[in-house]
């Protein structure tokens, strides 16, 4: 059950990006996508934190650090 509520958090976050590349345009600049691109691998982070604790992340990592980076996104140009 925790698997699947934290499998949940996830995919929320998934969808989101999977939304955002979706309407990307070719005149976005080179900061959104890049801001974009780093949003991905906050993502992977995000699921190590959660599913594979003894790996460990370089970084914290976490579901408001996640929220806050995708507005950032969603307010560039």
């Amino acid at each position: 059950e925790k698997d699947q509520t934290r499998a949940e958090d996830v995919k929320v976050f998934s969808d989101r990006l999977a939304g955002l590349l979706e309407t990307l345009s070719p005149s976005v600049s080179k900061e959104k996508r890049k801001a974009m691109e780093d949003f991905f691998w906050l993502i992977q982070e995000y699921k190590v934190s959660l599913f594979a604790q003894e790996l460990k992340t370089p970084f914290p990592v976490s579901k408001n650090r996640l929220k806050k980076k995708l507005s950032e996104i969603e307010r560039m140009i």
